[in-house]
């Protein structure tokens, strides 16, 4: 019977190599793991934003004070009255103004400049928001039937 002794067998420099390229495999599957995340989220945000469509202010719920564009999705305040004849969908006391069409499903995306302002508040309301007065049923953000984001004091 040999005497054979039973260390284990060193690995060459092709197994060190193949090991290390274990490793940079390993590494490189985790990165574009997140490049194909990242990629994904990106996309369905774009897919969003092709999909969707302007939203329209409603010029017959604005603030005497707040003047819509002609293509009505741009609004501007005025220190000044519009003598515009009041009715029942407009805002009276409260810089305010909705959308045209509602926000029923799905997700909703806005850009609103708001570069010029020192407060202002932009958000969501149901069509039942009170429209008369300047208690907090009517103010954006302050009572059940809205929420917003508000710039105020130098606060959000």
């Amino acid at each position: 019977m040999g005497n054979h002794s039973s260390s284990p067998k060193r690995a060459d420099a092709s197994e060190r190599e193949i090991k290390l390229n274990d490793k940079r495999f390993e590494k490189l599957l985790k990165t574009l793991y997140f490049i194909s995340n990242n990629l994904k989220a990106q996309l369905q945000r774009k897919t969003a934003l092709l999909d969707s469509y302007p939203t329209v202010i409603d010029k017959q719920t604005c603030h005497s004070q707040t003047t819509v564009n002609s293509e009505g999705q741009g609004a501007t305040y005025s220190a000044t009255l519009c003598s515009a004849p009041e009715n029942s969908l407009q805002f009276d006391k409260v810089c305010c103004a909705l959308g045209s069409s509602p926000v029923t499903t799905g997700l909703s995306y806005w850009e609103v400049d708001v570069r010029c302002c020192t407060a202002w508040a932009v958000g969501v309301a149901y069509s039942s928001l009170q429209r008369k007065g300047q208690d907090k049923d009517v103010k954006l953000g302050w009572n059940r039937n809205s929420w917003c984001m508000e710039l105020k004091n130098g606060h959000l």
